[in-house]
């Protein structure tokens, strides 16, 4: 992995934690990633890519709406430490 490719997920990946309001998944990741390699093959910079991210995960359902997984359809649960945060 390059020195800009670990940058890059870095900072995506430290603000979807942020943004999302609980750990980002490993699979999740790749899709925002994704956008910094399409700016680069646009001949956009590096910082424009993270930008693209950065503003796909801002309209993300995950950072518009508060996610409560429920394992089964109105089972009663306690809150995780992330959704009791949030």
């Amino acid at each position: 992995m390059t020195p800009e490719a670990d940058c890059g997920r870095r900072i995506v990946g430290d603000f979807a934690k942020r943004a999302f309001r609980r750990p980002v998944a490993a699979d999740e990741l790749p899709a925002y990633l994704g956008l910094i390699d399409v700016a680069k093959r646009n001949g956009e910079t590096f910082e424009v890519g993270i930008k693209l991210a950065l503003a796909a995960i801002l309209v993300s359902p995950d950072f518009i709406f508060r996610v409560e997984l429920d394992p089964v359809l109105g089972a009663k649960r306690a809150l995780n430490d992330w959704e009791l945060a949030t």
